[in-house]
């Protein structure tokens, strides 16, 4: 029985180290696999974190790019009012301009206007003064002359002739 307890002893002993020989080639296996998914895990985790990044740099890039053009043509509309305000301003400026000219121009006309007046003014009054002196002599010439051919009548009939 001793030998038999021996042998069986030698045969637990050969199982044991069979058994921890397997466990340890499965747990160096599974180490292993362990290993290698945790490298394929964070492989993935930073292929994704890449593609993130990328979507994200590229919506930044398409967001900067709208927000630039957005800006551009904000920029070139208030230009455009500016420039065009400017333009008014000017035209308007101008305008003003010529209307003072003409102020003057039509000031200056209205002055000789009233000076022409004031010089024509006493030729006038004599002038209609002078017609009134001769309406009178007229009224007074046809009167004579009425009385001339009334004298003239009352001659010849008096006088035969």
């Amino acid at each position: 029985m001793l030998v038999d307890s021996q042998q069986h002893s030698e045969e637990l002993s050969n199982v044991r180290s069979t058994f921890e020989r397997e466990a340890h080639e499965i747990e160096s296996k599974f180490e292993k696999r362990i290993h290698s998914v945790r490298n394929e895990l964070s492989l993935k985790h930073q292929m994704e974190l890449t593609e993130v990044e990328e979507r994200k740099n590229k919506q930044i890039s398409e967001l900067m790019k709208n927000h630039e053009k957005a800006f551009s043509d904000i920029k070139n509309y208030y230009n455009d009012i500016t420039l065009n305000n400017l333009a008014l301003i000017s035209s308007l400026k101008e305008q003003m301009e010529d209307v003072k000219r003409q102020e003057e121009r039509m000031e200056k006309q209205l002055r000789d206007v009233q000076v022409e007046n004031k010089r024509l003014a006493e030729p006038l009054k004599r002038a209609e003064a002078e017609v009134a002196v001769l309406e009178r002599k007229m009224g007074n010439y046809g009167k004579d002359k009425v009385s001339l051919a009334v004298g003239e009548c009352c001659y010849e009939i008096r006088f035969g002739l």
